[in-house]
């Protein structure tokens, strides 16, 4: 069971089965390509800084809620009630489950929690998104325009597979997969999947 002192509670730590564990009290939220991987790993390096274990445990309004648990969740954050501790999952900001990622975060870190909101300057931002895609997924593409068009083809695709319509599993290669044996499974077809 949980239990907690009274000190406990005002630092977000609790014996959970015997075991101390602490909440996170910040989270590292922003856009793609803005830095958080950077901040992450310099918040890592702080002795008095209780980064989690995992980048982007993602925990909040995704079905990795379902997937790891809240003891799971918890164990990825050093037992130190005396330090800041937390973690860096950017999309809490944008995905379409971002208002359930705010709602389910503040029920369970409570109004006290910190918001580390990481944003760029715009066009340096999709710029550098475009060479980090354009080194890992698109080498092909020419330009800025044809790696669009290849990455438009595929939420396309994925958008299909899943009958017509858009689903936020689209927006990262594992859920696109997933929708394509999805629809393979659904179908009896053969996968359809782009091999980019």
């Amino acid at each position: 069971g949980l239990s907690s002192s009274g000190a406990g509670q005002r630092s977000g730590c609790a014996l959970l089965d015997g075991r101390l564990r602490c909440r996170p009290n910040f989270l590292v939220i922003g856009v793609t390509k803005a830095g958080t991987t950077a901040l992450y790993r310099y918040l890592r390096q702080h002795p008095r800084v209780g980064a989690s274990a995992v980048k982007e445990p993602a925990y909040f309004g995704s079905s990795n809620a379902t997937t790891l648990s809240l003891r799971a969740y918890l164990a990825l954050f050093p037992a130190c009630e005396a330090c800041a501790r937390g973690e860096a999952t950017p999309s809490y900001a944008w995905r379409n489950s971002a208002p359930a990622a705010a709602l389910a975060a503040s029920q369970l870190l409570g109004r006290a929690v910190r918001l580390l909101m990481l944003v760029r300057e715009p066009v340096e931002r999709a710029a550098s998104h475009y060479s980090y895609f354009r080194r890992r997924r698109f080498s092909a593409a020419r330009n800025l325009s044809s790696a669009l068009t290849a990455a438009l083809d595929e939420f396309s695709l994925c958008a299909a597979q899943l009958g017509g319509l858009w689903d936020r599993r689209c927006t990262y290669r594992p859920g696109r997969r997933a929708a394509a044996l999805e629809a393979a499974a659904r179908t009896g077809t053969g996968t359809v999947y782009p091999t980019g």
